[in-house]
């Protein structure tokens, strides 16, 4: 049930205040109001074990870090508690060898040798050969090594077990069988496999959905790369220079989820459209065809009291403000009654 904590005073100069009122602040779904009611924070840092900070992400008050309402709390679905009882981290950290509790022992209750045997990792995740850490699927078998086995070569890369491993969505297997790589890495210049298959020419043939062959035919890039104004793996996305070609790109066609600007050369993400931030040289994402208030949010954002501007739903009630500044987003931390400026 969602609770309802007074606010201290609404600014007048914030675009985004559609979840401000002068009567109250009605904390949504999946987040839990401070004490002193000025903020509204997501359930997953409560009892976090980070103080507020730079960040923003808990309550000023620090009443989400409160030791005797930790000890009580019950971590929210998908974490753990460490066993001092004072904090949750997320399950997919636990046995990650990495100490991300803060109990007051040499080893820390998250990377315990006698409970981490018996843990099971979370989805997406890999068991070390020693039983002692968990490790993401995509991490496997992709060159480098991720487990701490006391072994010279670890368990996640070993040759025996490697070419039988099946890469994970969006990955590559190289040639010789031993190691996989991003997709989006393929036939992009730089050699990424140890036996450098990734830029034979059997593999580069561009024949694959989604790609399209730089007009020297010496490299291939992924066709949201093309006509979107800006490089990715260097001075350019071709060598060339043929993806940003103007000629060319007035007569592209954007991929689905992407918006051509007015001027007809560029695409940009449709997430990028009225977001307070021009991407289009020209200005176009900022004020397309009808204007911002007749443009529809893209799914998980959700559009300011103004119409004007759409926002990561991730953002509503972090006690942070994105206010439009020109062509630029400036954020706005809230202490008290002053405004202090992060670039």
């Amino acid at each position: 049930m969602s609770k309802q904590y007074p606010v201290l005073e609404c600014l007048s100069i914030i675009l985004c205040t559609a979840w401000c009122d002068s009567a109250g602040m009605t904390c949504p779904d999946g987040k839990w109001g401070c004490s002193d009611g000025e903020k509204c924070i997501v359930l997953e840092h409560v009892c976090d074990g980070f103080l507020f900070g730079p960040s923003g992400r808990g309550c000023k008050d620090d009443s989400d870090e409160d030791p005797v309402m930790c000890s009580q709390w019950n971590c929210t679905a998908g974490y753990w508690k460490c066993r001092d009882g004072l904090k949750c981290i997320a399950e997919r950290l636990v046995c990650d060898g990495i100490y991300h509790c803060n109990d007051r022992s040499y080893v820390k209750s998250d990377e315990d040798p006698a409970m981490c045997p018996q843990w099971n990792c979370t989805a997406g995740h890999w068991k070390c050969k020693d039983g002692l850490q968990c490790i993401e699927e995509r991490d496997v078998c992709d060159g480098i090594y991720h487990c701490n086995d006391r072994s010279y070569v670890k368990s996640d890369e070993d040759p025996a077990m490697c070419p039988q491993w099946n890469c994970t969505a969006g990955r590559w297997k190289c040639k010789d069988g031993l190691q996989c790589i991003e997709e989006r890495d393929l036939c992009n210049g730089m050699e990424n496999c140890e036996d450098s298959s990734d830029e034979d020419s059997d593999t580069c043939n561009c024949t694959r959905p989604g790609w399209w062959i730089c007009k020297d035919g010496l490299l291939c890039i992924s066709e949201e790369w093309v006509c979107d104004g800006t490089d990715h793996i260097g001075d350019a996305d071709c060598r060339d220079g043929s993806d940003e070609d103007p000629v060319m790109c007035a007569h592209w066609n954007c991929t689905a989820g992407w918006l051509k600007c007015k001027d007809g050369l560029q695409c940009v993400h449709e997430s990028s459209v009225c977001d307070g931030e021009s991407d289009c040289t020209d200005k176009y994402d900022e004020n397309p065809d009808g204007g911002c208030s007749r443009w529809n949010c893209t799914a998980g954002y959700r559009k300011c009291q103004d119409g004007l501007q759409c926002i990561d739903e991730e953002l509503l009630c972090n006690g942070l403000y994105l206010i439009s500044a020109g062509n630029k987003r400036k954020k706005y931390f809230v202490f008290d009654k002053y405004l202090s400026l992060s670039f």
